[in-house]
């Protein structure tokens, strides 16, 4: 019947089977548009898959918050970090990946940016 009933009256379990001839055709038809409309949708808002984090990679989490990867969480695109105040789970989307400060330590005149561009001082005519 596809709907709930509210009598009283007995009825056998056969008239309680809905009886949709088109049922296959419906699912099919329904799954095509699922996937145009996610198609669409990911084209128009230009989506894209970011690359995974591989375990100790530093990152930048936001609000003056960084921390090293330790794994990937159970949850889809979600990482466990390590950050000074303890450990945390975050999306994939909310990490930033920059260089490890330990390995730009000998660099005294170059530094990274939050975003990772690499500034350098200008080359200035010395007379």
């Amino acid at each position: 019947m596809g709907r709930k009933l509210r009598t009283t009256v007995p009825i056998t379990t056969e008239g309680l089977t809905p009886d949709w001839s088109y049922s296959r055709t419906f699912q099919q038809k329904d799954a095509a548009l699922r996937r145009s409309n996610t198609r669409n949708f990911n084209q128009c808002h230009r989506t894209k898959e970011l690359p995974p984090l591989q375990p100790n990679t530093y990152v930048w989490i936001g609000n003056d918050r960084d921390g090293i990867v330790e794994s990937r969480s159970e949850q889809p695109r979600s990482y466990n970090v390590r950050t000074p105040s303890g450990c945390v789970r975050r999306n994939r989307r909310h990490l930033i990946p920059v260089p490890d400060p330990a390995v730009d330590a000998g660099q005294s005149d170059y530094y990274h940016t939050r975003s990772g561009r690499l500034v350098r001082p200008p080359d200035r005519l010395n007379l």
